[in-house]
């Protein structure tokens, strides 16, 4: 499961790779072999890949995730592959 994720100077969210679960977080599960922009908000301040899932956090520091939550780790207090997230969501 190759992806990567990136912020641009712009604050603006960036994704490119596999996509099997919706860890690009562009409201699919279609891989993407160039760079494609995850919304349009420009104010991210970190971005990380986890193994098929995605964590963002913006400026104000509220944390984000998309992908896969077989196991919970979107951190949504709910699990199973049916709550996996192909868009970034708002971490309780």
């Amino acid at each position: 499961m190759f992806y990567h994720v990136a912020i641009k100077s712009d604050g603006s969210l960036w994704a490119w790779g596999f996509n099997d679960y919706g860890q690009l977080g562009d409201g699919t599960t279609t891989y993407r072999y160039s760079l494609v922009q995850i919304g349009t908000d420009t104010d991210w301040n970190d971005v990380r890949a986890g193994y098929s899932f995605t964590i963002a956090i913006k400026q104000n520091g509220a944390i984000y995730t998309t992908g896969a939550n077989c196991y919970g780790q979107l951190g949504l207090g709910i699990y199973g592959e049916a709550m996996n997230k192909a868009t970034p969501t708002q971490v309780p």
